[in-house]
């Protein structure tokens, strides 16, 4: 049995954590929190309210109290909390250990809910349930064997303990603030001939200028309405630069879009706009990069498979997330392998709950 298939099948013969005790105390009180809420309701559980560092007086969801943990003096016998925040700014050891502080009988984190009711939950970026991955533990000892450093082999087994366990302290500390330039990988051509999909409002253009980088050539992709504009705006300082309001696929097509003028906005089948989806082959068959980052909601995948040609002929650094679905861990960098293109793969965490986990992918002769 291979080196992850042994961790996985560890896992799983190890009882999740439960819930215990006769009432359930919900933390956070927005969309997920009242998922958590709808889903132990059904399963029988007593929700004795919310709490929510935001809780204004007297505010009520479905009828239940909203309450600061400053609220509570002494926690009821035998309540438990979860903690039904997935954001990857949240400081969650901490936040478990001032709720415990309270006297509640258990605290089960998203991660550990999720694995405590399998199949219960959609997927939610990463987050998944930890049977999901009982298939893929030779796919992840590939992945293993490909990474060129021992802090790529420590982030992955790091991701996967947590994933697996809901445990925060199994995660390294993340580097925090050199997001797209880790100061411990060799640095990027400068001037950049720099793609951006899923370029926001210019924040990764400002940030890479900020770090010293010119721009030889931009081309930004952001196909929500209200980011693009602020990305127009924001880009014209940095002189030839080309904004395109498109999402990036595998192929051009007209699809449905969730536009919500923040950094989730993302391709949905029940979108209520729709967006014009392109691919990098097609759109700019002369652009010739050095530099091509994927941040888009999910999209990754496709987006590099109508990037092939592009990425064959140039061989561009890359910067690509891994952790809007659960399986891109390994399904994109074995993509990228199975290209043969002699790239060198490094892993690297940019946030604490393995949220703005990136690929960095180097042509061979950039990574010495």
């Amino acid at each position: 049995m291979s080196k992850f298939s042994r961790l996985i099948q560890a896992s799983l013969s190890h009882p999740a954590p439960m819930l215990e005790g006769d009432s359930v105390w919900i933390y956070g009180a927005g969309n997920k929190g009242r998922e958590v809420m709808r889903v132990l309701a059904r399963r029988g559980y007593v929700i004795a309210g919310f709490l929510d560092t935001h809780a204004k007086p007297g505010q009520r969801v479905d009828n239940i109290p909203v309450l600061t943990l400053n609220d509570v003096n002494h926690a009821p016998p035998n309540h438990s909390v979860v903690i039904a925040i997935h954001n990857y700014k949240a400081e969650i050891p901490a936040l478990q250990n001032a709720i415990q502080k309270k006297g509640f009988q258990r605290t089960l984190n998203v991660v550990e809910l999720y694995n405590a009711l399998p199949g219960v939950f959609p997927d939610h970026y990463w987050l998944t349930d930890r049977t999901a991955y009982r298939a893929f533990g030779a796919a992840l000892d590939r992945l293993d064997s490909l990474l060129a450093d021992e802090a790529s082999h420590h982030w992955l087994e790091a991701v996967l303990r947590f994933r697996l366990s809901g445990d925060y302290a199994a995660l390294p500390e993340p580097h925090l603030g050199d997001q797209y330039r880790p100061q411990d990988l060799p640095a990027w051509p400068n001037p950049l001939r720099f793609i951006d999909c899923g370029a926001f409002d210019g924040d990764t253009l400002e940030h890479l200028a900020g770090a010293g980088y010119a721009f030889a050539a931009i081309a930004a992709f952001e196909p929500d309405a209200e980011n693009f504009c602020r990305l127009a705006q924001a880009s014209g300082q940095y002189g030839n630069a080309v904004c395109f309001p498109c999402a990036l696929g595998s192929k051009t097509e007209l699809l449905r879009f969730s536009a919500d003028a923040d950094m989730s906005s993302h391709l949905s089948s029940t979108g209520t706009r729709h967006v014009q989806c392109v691919t990098l082959d097609e759109v700019l068959p002369a652009f010739a990069p050095n530099l091509i980052k994927m941040d888009i909601e999910g999209a990754e995948l496709e987006a590099l498979r109508g990037a092939r040609r592009m990425i064959a002929r140039h061989r561009p650094g890359l910067a690509i997330s891994l952790y809007h679905t659960p399986g891109h861990l390994w399904q994109i960098p074995l993509l990228l392998q199975d290209w043969d293109l002699g790239y060198r793969f490094y892993l690297r965490g940019h946030a604490r709950n393995s949220c703005e986990l990136v690929l960095y992918a180097l042509p061979a002769e950039s990574a010495t």
